[in-house]
C-alpha cells in the first residue's frame, strides 16, 4: 500500500515539473467574451473579459452619466466591472470600444430597461393653428415620466423650404413644451414640425417620441355674426348673440367686446358669459301706437390689455342689426297655487285664453326639485294647452280659447326625466256641489266636462280614470255605446304604454312615467302594480289629503263611509239610463252617475276597458283584502242590475273613475 501512494507522488511529481518548464501561451490575438451587456432598471453592476497579447484600453462611444466602468486599461486577460445607477424612466443603451495597441477594436453594447415600462409623452395639442403674429406658444404635456428623464430627450425642429427655422427655443419638462414662433409676413401659411425623441434601448420596440405640428397662417383674429337677431317683442326672454371667433383661447388673450352705437333706451338688459354669448333682453313693445324698432350692435376683438385689435389701420370688427317687432300685449298670469293651494290637479272654468302658473311644489308644500322644462304630455283636445315653460320654480301654461278637455303637463330635470306632472282640466260648465249625507261631492266624475246624461256618442260626462293610488290620470274611451271591450279615446299624442311586466314598480316609476299604464300580465296572480303595497296612498289609513291625491284643492277621494249615502240611492234607482243612473241629492239637485266602463287588462291582454256603457266603478281611499293575499282599493259599482250595485275590493291595477268629496 505504501508502495502505491509512493508511485503515485512520484508520477504527480514529474507531471509538475513537465508544466513548468512551459509557459502558458494565448492562441488568441484579441477577443472579447461576449458581445452586449443587458441591465434592469435597478442599480447594479455585470463585468466582460478582454483576451489580449498587448495593451488595451476600453472607454464608451459617448459621455454618459448612468454607467461607468471600474477600469479603463489593462495588459493581457483582464476583467472589466460595469456599473449602472437605476433608471425609472426609458430604456437606454450606449456602446463600448475596447482598443488594443495595434489599433485593433472590439465593441460590445450596453443596455438598461427602463423603469417605466411604457413610457408616455403626449401633446395636449398634436397641431398648433396659429395666426401670422409672433407668439410663444405653451403645449401641455401628459406623461409618466419624471424631470430627469425627460431632460435626456433629443429636441429637433424641422422648416421645410425655409431658410431658417422660425421654430426656435424649444424646451420640454414634465408639464410642457415651449416654443417660440416667429410672425410669418408672406402669403398662404407654412408649417413645420418639432419632434422630441428620447433615448431607447435597440431593442426597444415602442420607442417613447413626441410630434407636434406646427401651422402658421397669414390669418388674423377675426369675429364674425349674423346680420340680424329678432328679440322678443314682449321683453320677457333674452336673446342670446352667439360670436363666432377664429382663435384657440389656449394660445391667444384676445376677447370680446360689444356695444351698442346708437345708444337705444330700449334695451333693458343685456349680459357677456366672458366668451362667445352675449344675451340681450330688450323692453317690451306693446303700447298703443309701437312700431317696429332696431338698433345696431357692434362687437370687436380686445388684445390682453383691453385694447381693440387693428389691422393695417382697421379695427377687427363685426357688426349686426338687433331687430323688434310690435307685440301684443302680454298675458299677466293667474297663479293658481296663491296661499298654498298646492294640488295634483286643477280645474279651471272658464275658455278664455289665460296664461296660467302654478308653484312648483306637491300638495304638503315641499318642492319639485330639478324642474328646468315642461311639455304636455298628452291632452284629450288637441291644442287645448298652447304652450308651457318653466321659470322661478313655477310651471305656466296657456290654454286654447273656447275649448275644453283635460291635460297632463310632465316637469322635467335637466337629463328629460319626468320629475314631477301635472292634470289641467278646464270646463265651461262650472262644477256644482251636491250633498249626499254630511258631505259635499262634485256633481261630476274627476275630469268630466259636463254633469249632464250625454245623448250622443260622445262621453263628456265619462271623467279619468286611474289606478289606485296613483295621482295621474288615463283617458275614457270614445263613446259610450256597449260594444264590450274597447280602447281610449284619440289624444293628442298619444304617448299612453302599457306595462304587462309583474313584478310591481316603486311609486318613484309612477311619478317618471305617468303615461305608463302597469297592467301586469294574464293569469299571474299578482294583483297590484306596487312593489311594496302601501294603503295610505290616498290617505285610507290617515284619513288626510296625501302628495298622491288626484283631487283640485278643497277637494279629496272620499272614504267609502262617505260615499254610503250615494250607495243607498243608486240601489233604489231605477235601471241605467243613457249609460248611467240619475238620482237626486239632499237639496233635490240631480246627479248623474256614468257607466263610462273601466280599464281591466282582458284575459289575452288584447284590449284596455271593458263593460263600457252597462258599468261605472268609483274608487274610495278605502283599502281591503283582495285574494286574502293583496290589498286591493274599495270601489262602488255603477250597475244596470240592482243587486250589483255595491261596493268590493278590486285589484289596485284596475282603472276606475273619481268622484271627489269636499275637504272638511
Amino acid at each position: 500500500m505504501k508502495r502505491a501512494i509512493y508511485m503515485a507522488i512520484a508520477v504527480l511529481a514529474s507531471l509538475m515539473a513537465a508544466s513548468c518548464s512551459k509557459p502558458f501561451e494565448l492562441n488568441v490575438d484579441f477577443s472579447l467574451n461576449r458581445t452586449d451587456l443587458r441591465f434592469k432598471s435597478d442599480e447594479s453592476q455585470s463585468y466582460f473579459m478582454v483576451y489580449s497579447k498587448s495593451d488595451w484600453t476600453v472607454a464608451f462611444d459617448e459621455d454618459v452619466s448612468w454607467a461607468r466602468l471600474g477600469k479603463t486599461s489593462g495588459n493581457g486577460v483582464g476583467q472589466v466591472n460595469v456599473y449602472c445607477s437605476s433608471n425609472p424612466g426609458v430604456s437606454r443603451g450606449v456602446n463600448l470600444t475596447v482598443t488594443n495597441s495595434d489599433g485593433k477594436q472590439k465593441t460590445i453594447y450596453l443596455s438598461q430597461n427602463g423603469g417605466t415600462t411604457k413610457p408616455e409623452y403626449t401633446p395636449e395639442d398634436g397641431t398648433l393653428d396659429l395666426f401670422n403674429s409672433a407668439l410663444n406658444p405653451v403645449v401641455a404635456i401628459k406623461t409618466n415620466l419624471d424631470e430627469a428623464s425627460v431632460k435626456t430627450a433629443t429636441i429637433s425642429v424641422s422648416c421645410p423650404d425655409y431658410g431658417e427655422p422660425w421654430i426656435k427655443n424649444v424646451t420640454a419638462s414634465v408639464e410642457s413644451v415651449y416654443m417660440e414662433v416667429d410672425a410669418f409676413e408672406g402669403t398662404g401659411g407654412r408649417v413645420g414640425t418639432v419632434l422630441i425623441s428620447f433615448p431607447c434601448a435597440r431593442w426597444e420596440e415602442n420607442p417613447c417620441r413626441c410630434a407636434i405640428t406646427v401651422k402658421q397662417t397669414d390669418e388674423t383674429p377675426g369675429i364674425s355674426l349674423l346680420p340680424v337677431y329678432n328679440l322678443d317683442p314682449a321683453g320677457d326672454q333674452y336673446t342670446d348673440i352667439e360670436v363666432e371667433t377664429n382663435w384657440n383661447p389656449k394660445y391667444y388673450t384676445y376677447s370680446i367686446g360689444y356695444e351698442f352705437p346708437d345708444s337705444p333706451t330700449w334695451i333693458a338688459d343685456h349680459l357677456y358669459d366672458g366668451k362667445k354669448t352675449i344675451s340681450v333682453k330688450p323692453l317690451s313693445n306693446y303700447d298703443e301706437g309701437a312700431v317696429a324698432r332696431e338698433t345696431s350692435f357692434k362687437c370687436v376683438v380686445k388684445d390682453a390689455d383691453g385694447n381693440v385689435m387693428k389691422t393695417g389701420g382697421v379695427e377687427i370688427s363685426a357688426t349686426a342689426t338687433l331687430a323688434q317687432a310690435v307685440g301684443s300685449k302680454p298675458l299677466v298670469p293667474v297663479c293658481l297655487t296663491t296661499g298654498g293651494k298646492y294640488a295634483n290637479s286643477f280645474l279651471i272654468e272658464s275658455t278664455d285664453t289665460t296664461l296660467y302658473c302654478v308653484d312648483l311644489k306637491r300638495i304638503d308644500g315641499t318642492v319639485v326639485e330639478n324642474a328646468i322644462s315642461s311639455r304636455v304630455l298628452w291632452q284629450t283636445t288637441e291644442n287645448l294647452v298652447g304652450s308651457t315653460y318653466v321659470r322661478d320654480a313655477q310651471l305656466f301654461f296657456t290654454q286654447s280659447k273656447g275649448k275644453t278637455g283635460n291635460a297632463l303637463i310632465g316637469v322635467l330635470d335637466a337629463t328629460g326625466k319626468i320629475v314631477w306632472s301635472y292634470h289641467v282640466w278646464i270646463t265651461d260648465v262650472p262644477v256644482a256641489e251636491h250633498k249626499f249625507g254630511s258631505y259635499v261631492f262634485m256633481d261630476r266624475n274627476l275630469g268630466a266636462t259636463c254633469a249632464t246624461a250625454p245623448t250622443g256618442t260622445e262621453t263628456p260626462a265619462a271623467g279619468m280614470h286611474y289606478e289606485w293610488g296613483r295621482k295621474d290620470p288615463f283617458p275614457p274611451v270614445d263613446g259610450y255605446t256597449p260594444t264590450g271591450n274597447r280602447d281610449h279615446m284619440t289624444i293628442f299624442p298619444d304617448p299612453i304604454t302599457f306595462v304587462t311586466a309583474q313584478d310591481g314598480k316603486p311609486v318613484s316609476y309612477t311619478v317618471e312615467n305617468p303615461t305608463a299604464y302597469l297592467w301586469g300580465s294574464a293569469g299571474s296572480g299578482k294583483e297590484d302594480w306596487i312593489d311594496v303595497q302601501d294603503a295610505d296612498l290616498w290617505g285610507g289609513k290617515t284619513g288626510g289629503k296625501t302628495n298622491y291625491d288626484p283631487c283640485p284643492y278643497g277637494w279629496e277621494v272620499p272614504s267609502e263611509a262617505q260615499m254610503g249615502d250615494i250607495l243607498t240611492k243608486i240601489q233604489a234607482s231605477s235601471g241605467v239610463k243613457n249609460y248611467g243612473i240619475t238620482i237626486t241629492d239632499k237639496d233635490g239637485k240631480a246627479s248623474f252617475f256614468p257607466c263610462p266602463g273601466y280599464y281591466r287588462r282582458t284575459t289575452n291582454a288584447s284590449s284596455q276597458m271593458c263593460n263600457v256603457g252597462t258599468f261605472g266603478w268609483l274608487w274610495t281611499r278605502t283599502t281591503g283584502a283582495y285574494n286574502n293575499a293583496y290589498i286591493g282599493g274599495r270601489r262602488l259599482q255603477v250597475h244596470n242590475t240592482v243587486g250589483n250595485r255595491t261596493f268590493a275590493t278590486q285589484p289596485n291595477r284596475w282603472g276606475a273613475n273619481i268622484r271627489c268629496v269636499k275637504q272638511n
